[in-house]
């Protein structure tokens, strides 16, 4: 199975946790959404692991965004939404250290 399959398979779980634990509102769904598909662009379009990021990596991340013109909300707003998903796969055992935990 390819890692991007494999991320998105971990998406689809971590977004219906939000809906149907955390039963976030859809605007916030939304968001989450939106900033975890653009992050998984972004490691598929750069060959990088979900699974294997460390937090240099989630900073050129971070760069990227406001490189493309991303606005300061925008960009805090990411990493939130990133980080959530990284605790979420903490705590589900796909991985073992968050590469999020200082960034």
């Amino acid at each position: 199975e390819n890692r991007g399959a494999e991320m998105e398979k971990q998406i689809k779980l971590f977004l219906e946790f939000l809906q149907n634990d955390k039963k976030v509102s859809d605007n916030t769904l939304q968001s989450y959404k939106r900033d975890i598909m653009y992050y998984h662009k972004y490691l598929e379009s750069n060959n990088l692991n979900y699974a294997k990021m460390e937090e240099e990596d989630i900073k050129d991340y971070l760069t990227h965004l406001q490189e493309v013109g991303k606005k300061p909300s925008t960009v805090s707003r990411s990493l939130a939404s990133i980080r959530s998903f990284y605790q979420f796969l903490v705590k589900r055992s796909r991985i073992v250290i968050r590469p999020t935990k200082r960034c």
